[in-house]
């Protein structure tokens, strides 16, 4: 361990790049963060087109064409050619509505932006201590693996002088093996991890410096009283927002918008004349009520989806908490209590083992210290 630290000190001179940098490195150029500030950025678009009408309607009409003459237009008073233009005019707040909406859906972007920011930042942090974690173990098992091979010398050099040790011999190269396979699997998964870490902040890495010492849990209810401001929850909330607005446009849609059409008709042998028509569409088979209603429910759920997020975000907290709080513990109990004596009985044996007795002792105490200084 003691290497180790001299090993990230060193790199820390050298430049190593802190967890803040990847992070900032990662939140600036990440790709997944782009797709959705492009998407965000589209949506002001959106805004302008909610406000806009619908497009008018141009149409060019010849009416009365005899097949006897088709090209003689004077034949009679209703030969007309004709320029008309309709116009749907939204009314009973439609457009407002359809703005409502949108923004709802511009916020849930943001939401979601947010969202996907916060947890990038939590993947990279769990990664860069992943690594850590398993450089502390390749450190651990390399120092376990020098001493188990000078325990090797020591049986071997005691065999040969007073015979006996062939199964501490045996012993302690069972314990190298095991020492060797694993530091391959923790070799595989360090690479793995750098591969990962590398995705994450979207470039190469180098020696990245972090804390190496677990600070103490803040108080529980500090946490707490912060689990509103939880970022998935916040989409949860974005996303009823956007189906009651959704309810909202359904609802206004069952009031038929009315619509004006203006017609100018050409005739060569009688005077020209205009006309004006006033309608509007009859929503007489309740299709507009069906949507205004699963409209309706949709909301209802997206309401009821968000709710439940917030039991199991509380839920999940109160496992969550647990753990680390037992963690923290174990992590006392080994650091304070544990190693320490663990110390203490190797001072003491270290005679013992030096002339040759309680190398069997030796070698299990080596194994225990070994599964602490892992935990």
């Amino acid at each position: 361990m003691r290497f180790f630290l001299v090993t990230l000190l060193l790199s820390s001179l050298l430049g190593a790049e802190t967890i803040d940098t990847l992070i900032e490195r990662a939140l600036a150029k990440h790709d997944s963060l782009k797709v959705i500030e492009q998407r965000l950025n589209a949506m002001d678009d959106y805004l302008d087109k909610s406000r806009n009408f619908a497009n008018p309607e141009l149409s060019l009409g010849i009416n009365d064409i005899q097949f006897d003459d088709p090209l003689n237009r004077s034949l009679e008073p209703m030969q007309t050619t004709s320029l008309n233009v309709k116009q749907k005019f939204p009314w009973f707040g439609k457009r407002d509505a359809l703005t409502e909406k949108t923004s709802a859906q511009k916020a849930l972007l943001f939401e979601s932006l947010e969202a996907a920011q916060v947890d990038l930042t939590k993947r990279i942090r769990l990664s860069v201590y992943t690594i850590y974690e398993l450089h502390a173990h390749l450190n651990v098992l390399a120092e376990y693996e020098k001493l188990t091979r000078q325990n090797i010398e020591l049986n071997t050099a005691y065999t040969s002088t007073q015979g006996g040790r062939h199964m501490g011999i045996m012993s302690a190269e069972l314990t190298l093996s095991q020492i060797k396979i694993r530091v391959e699997k923790l070799n595989a998964a360090l690479h793995g991890e750098k591969a990962r870490l590398a995705y994450l902040v979207q470039g190469k890495i180098g020696e990245v410096t972090c804390d190496e010492y677990p600070n103490r849990p803040p108080e529980k209810s500090d946490i707490e009283t912060k689990l509103e401001n939880n970022r998935a929850y916040h989409v949860k909330r974005a996303q009823t927002d956007v189906a009651l607005a959704e309810s909202r446009v359904r609802e206004r849609q069952g009031n038929a918008d009315p619509y004006v059409k203006f017609g100018y008709y050409y005739r060569e042998a009688h005077p020209d004349y205009v006309s004006v028509t006033v309608g509007a569409a009859l929503p007489i088979y309740g299709s507009e009520h069906d949507d205004t209603e699963a409209a309706r429910k949709e909301a209802l759920a997206a309401g009821s989806a968000a709710a439940d997020f917030r039991a199991q975000l509380a839920r999940t907290f109160e496992q969550a908490w647990a753990e680390l709080t037992r963690a923290w513990h174990v992590y006392r109990i080994i650091h304070d209590e544990s190693l320490p004596q663990i110390a203490h009985m190797f001072e003491l044996s270290e005679a013992k083992v030096r002339s040759g007795g309680e190398l069997f002792a030796y070698i299990d105490l080596l194994e225990q210290k070994l599964k602490l200084d892992e935990q």
